[in-house]
């Protein structure tokens, strides 16, 4: 067969690729013309290549970003609904340069009061001109929300979801952490402080 022609088969064999992938693999399997068969190969080559290449920008994309600014969030609810207090502290370089917290509200339920504390240093971390911001929290549920991994359903959260989703967008860039509670207390204090506020 000529290079011409050869490329023509080419051609039309990539064409039904883009079709139908199984009439490709089909074709060249009982293609009598070696050419065609180290094209396939060098297709596997290829392929393998790509789900190696996907695989290993999953892995950096997980990989926590080292950010100058973290953004820890609590929320505390008692009664779940009941006296609801948020907190939330801003460090820069491991040295807290901001705290606050307020009172949510009587009948507020925990996640209700996680995602107050969540806008409420998003909101202090916009005032304080950072762009780029590590955000972490002991609230697997909002902290998955806003990643993605979960979805937001439930009628009495997700308006505050949208707002610290567009919150998220004032910053170029963001990185969400779930931690455990021990490593949570300056926020979890700061929540409780406001329900303390409130009984006086």
């Amino acid at each position: 067969m000529k290079e011409h022609q050869i490329i023509v088969k080419l051609v039309v064999i990539l064409v039904i690729r883009v079709i139908n992938q199984k009439y490709f693999i089909f074709i060249i399997l009982f293609s009598k013309n070696k050419t065609f068969k180290v094209i396939f190969q060098l297709y596997i080559m290829l392929r393998k290549s790509i789900v190696k290449i996907n695989s290993y920008n999953q892995v950096i994309k997980n990989i926590p970003v080292d950010l100058e600014y973290t953004l820890f969030f609590d929320g505390c609810s008692k009664g779940n609904p009941g006296l609801s207090g948020a907190g939330a502290v801003i460090y820069k370089n491991e040295k807290e340069i901001w705290s606050g917290s307020y009172f949510v509200g009587i009948k507020a339920t925990n996640n209700q009061a996680e995602y107050a504390g969540l806008i409420l240093g998003l909101e202090k971390a916009n005032e304080l001109n950072i762009t780029s911001l590590a955000v972490k929290g002991d609230s697997q549920i909002v902290i998955y929300q806003m990643t993605g991994k979960y979805k937001c359903n439930s009628s009495n959260i997700i308006t505050m979801h949208e707002t610290a989703k567009k919150l998220e967008q004032k910053f170029t860039k963001i990185d969400y952490t779930h931690v455990l509670r021990h490593l949570n207390k300056r926020a979890d204090e700061l929540s409780n402080q406001a329900l303390d506020a409130y009984r006086k």
